[in-house]
């Protein structure tokens, strides 16, 4: 009877043939991370083109059927309730109203838009459900989500996008009683949205649609401190903060709903109270800043490269997508010659922008 064969003994992985594979593994998991970030991310930047696209119809329709683009920002007027009609007083009334709340119904949020009471100010307690709402295309995917208000504050939802005023601030600076009193001293500026109480027609865009930016991107900073709620475009001002009355930030001030073209995009915040050298009146100052006035909020080498809060920011990678009036969205480098940035920020001035330029 032939002898059996003894049984084959079954050889496992050694430890280095193991360290071997891992290795084989982590190397390939490097290697295609990159690339699956990569996707991620233009699949988000996809989305934020056409949130601005979606955006710039809803303002197309606003002005074919009114004649005219919507108010950038319904600041102070008359109150009402005192028969005022103009001049100063009453004119600490604020209805707060933005492009954003009034193209809504051209957005397919009739009911929303319903819901607002535009006879009242922005908090007035019947419009808590529309300002409490949130819009998905507002908001581009790549911003990063912020707390939720603290009770009793302005109940307003994040947004990520806000309109061009062009190259003077309408919020923070005054320019004293002079100014506008008939539209109780509102500041007018060189963006389609940047005239305040006021709304243009299309033939007032005389450097062309195609060559003004009209909405971009107002994502929060890549380094803002937990808390922070600032974001939204439903309510037109500017608050202090982040968040709401704490001091991570010192002297930060934070306009909402529309923003200059003057700070470099994606400039760093301003939390040194710098300007007060420049100003000597508090941590942003109280001087009118504008073109052709002294101190030049424009020419400023303070508020060109370090007053983000006051210009537009993106979390896409070397510069963010702009909403052009001719219904085109275009990304801009953060690169772009400084005079080509301010230059599509106004509607009139005249300047020469090449298709390439940004």
């Amino acid at each position: 009877m032939p002898g059996r064969m003894p049984p084959r003994s079954r050889r496992g992985f050694t430890l280095i043939e193991l360290l071997v594979v891992i290795a084989i593994i982590a190397v390939l998991i490097a290697l295609l991370l990159p690339a699956v970030q990569a996707a991620r991310e233009a699949a988000r930047r996809a989305q934020c083109v056409n949130n601005l696209k979606q955006i710039g119809l809803g303002i197309a329709n606003y002005e074919s059927s009114n004649g005219t683009y919507p108010i950038g920002v319904l600041k102070a007027s008359a109150n009402p309730a005192s028969g005022n009609k103009g001049g100063n007083t009453g004119c600490a009334y604020y209805p707060g109203f933005t492009w954003a709340d009034y193209i809504w119904p051209y957005m397919e949020q009739t009911a929303l838009s319903a819901s607002m009471n535009f006879a009242g100010p922005y908090n007035s307690v019947r419009n808590g459900t529309a300002f409490g709402s949130k819009i998905n295309v507002f908001n581009c995917p790549s911003d990063t989500p912020n707390s939720p208000s603290p009770a009793g504050s302005i109940n307003a939802p994040q947004t990520s996008y806000a309109g061009v005023v062009g190259l003077t601030d309408i919020y923070r600076f005054t320019w004293g009683s002079a100014a506008n009193t008939d539209r109780c001293g509102t500041i007018d500026s060189e963006g389609v949205f940047g005239q305040a109480n006021k709304s243009l027609a299309v033939s007032a865009i005389t450097d062309g649609t195609s060559n003004t930016a009209f909405v971009g991107e107002q994502s929060q900073f890549l380094n803002e401190p937990p808390g922070s709620n600032f974001n939204f475009n439903y309510v037109g001002g500017w608050f202090s903060g982040p968040p709401w009355g704490a001091t991570y930030w010192a002297n930060d001030a934070r306009p909402t709903a529309v923003l200059t073209m003057v700070p470099k995009l994606n400039s760093p915040a301003n939390t040194t109270g710098a300007l007060t050298a420049i100003t000597n009146a508090g941590p942003f100052g109280t001087t009118q800043y504008s073109l052709g006035n002294t101190p030049d909020f424009a020419n400023d080498p303070i508020c060109t490269n370090n007053l983000g809060q006051w210009g537009f920011r993106s979390h896409h990678a070397g510069g963010g997508n702009f909403l052009f009036g001719d219904g085109s969205v275009k990304f801009v480098k953060n690169t772009t010659n400084l005079a080509v940035y301010r230059g599509i920020a106004t509607v009139s001035l005249g300047e020469i922008i090449s298709s390439d330029a940004l």
